[in-house]
């Protein structure tokens, strides 16, 4: 039997919660990929060698709907085909770095669309990305045709490839964009949280919250499957709103993030991203620490976390006796305390001052303890 732990929580807490909630995995550490777009648009950019980038993993567009990449773009590394893109494979992992595909479907052309998608698959990519938006010069409105009569038989035709989408997560878009049916065939969902780009658009306008929000959606979307996390940040952005989507990333459990896109990204956000990636200290919140107290941005409610699980705060009282004030308390994106369990994990045991009773924790439960004997 596992060592228990004992938690004294003061009697200002209140009785105990009795409900518990499901909570995501923890990443422990988290990659930081680039996204390009076209190669005379995103390099040199703010930096000229990927080698002094903190990156092991491109995003490279290889194509819209049927036609290579090059045909938008003159750069001679643009993809004008498979062996271009083999290359390009090549090229990057002398570097010590992967490359994942990224394009666009859009039109009426099933079979020529398969066509590309194998071929880029087979050229040896680590994975392909549909960028799925229902705008013109996307998939527009043949997004959910397109997802059962192009993407769903490319799973079939490539069971073991790594399919991945990123999309617009704003809600009012997830259904023209048919997201969901997209995702029941993906490994993977990228969706883009440019808090830039939505400032004023209430959560997605937040970077904390964008990610949050995006992350409770997916797993809406996605019941009873497990699909990677892993969202596309806005590059083009400030050091701290970056900080604070990869707080929030890592705290969800994401083990990627990829940024949009490598020929933005000011050379501030670059080094705080190297900071970050190097820093094994992170807000308690993110790793979920006990003695962490934290309250969601829009909400007044301190909560201490303990053993895995949340109590709250109900009082300054309650707050002081703790041996803590207001300023020890962080701030967490609004949607955090969902991804937390009202009661700490199994095998926990619980004892309110002034009272006697020990219960332990078990399967959302709290038990008495008859007495001291049977802690052997």
């Amino acid at each position: 039997m596992r060592r228990l732990v004992l938690l004294i929580l003061v009697a200002a807490l209140g009785a105990l919660p009795v409900s518990l909630t499901g909570g995501a995995a923890q990443a422990e550490s988290l990659d930081v990929e680039a996204v390009i777009w076209q190669f005379g648009r995103d390099y040199p950019g703010a930096e000229s060698n990927d080698l002094n980038l903190p990156i092991k993993t491109v995003y490279i567009k290889t194509h819209d709907g049927t036609d290579w990449m090059s045909t938008y773009d003159s750069h001679p590394k643009a993809v004008s085909g498979p062996d271009a893109l083999r290359n390009l494979v090549r090229d990057y992992s002398y570097q010590g770095i992967g490359v994942v595909a990224w394009f666009v479907p859009y039109g009426t052309d099933i079979e020529g669309q398969l066509q590309r998608a194998r071929e880029v698959i087979d050229a040896g990519v680590k994975g392909l990305v549909a960028d799925v938006e229902p705008y013109s010069g996307f998939c527009a409105q043949n997004c959910a045709m397109l997802a059962e009569q192009f993407w769903k038989p490319l799973r079939a035709q490539r069971p073991n490839a790594s399919l991945g989408v990123t999309y617009d997560p704003r809600s009012w878009w997830l259904g023209p964009a048919a997201v969901q049916a997209w995702l029941s065939v993906s490994d993977m969902a990228a969706p883009e949280c440019y808090w830039e780009t939505f400032s004023g658009q209430g959560v997605w306008g937040d970077p904390g919250g964008c990610v949050m929000q995006s992350f409770t959606d997916l797993r809406t979307m996605t019941p009873g499957r497990s699909v990677e996390f892993a969202p596309m940040l806005q590059g083009d952005s400030s050091a701290s709103g970056m900080r604070v989507a990869l707080d929030t990333s890592l705290a969800v459990g994401a083990s990627r993030v990829s940024l949009w896109r490598r020929g933005v990204v000011p050379s501030g956000v670059w080094n705080e991203i190297r900071a970050y990636v190097g820093d094994p200290n992170r807000p308690c919140w993110v790793t979920r620490s006990d003695n962490c107290l934290f309250r969601e941005t829009s909400n007044a409610t301190v909560w201490l976390l303990q053993g895995g699980g949340r109590f709250p705060i109900s009082s300054p009282e309650a707050l002081s006796a703790l041996g803590y004030g207001f300023e020890d308390v962080l701030f967490a994106p609004d949607g955090f305390i969902r991804l937390v369990p009202l009661l700490p994990r199994d095998g926990t045991l619980l004892k309110e001052v002034g009272n006697g009773t020990v219960y332990v924790v078990y399967g959302g439960g709290e038990f008495p303890v008859p007495g001291v004997d049977a802690f052997n």
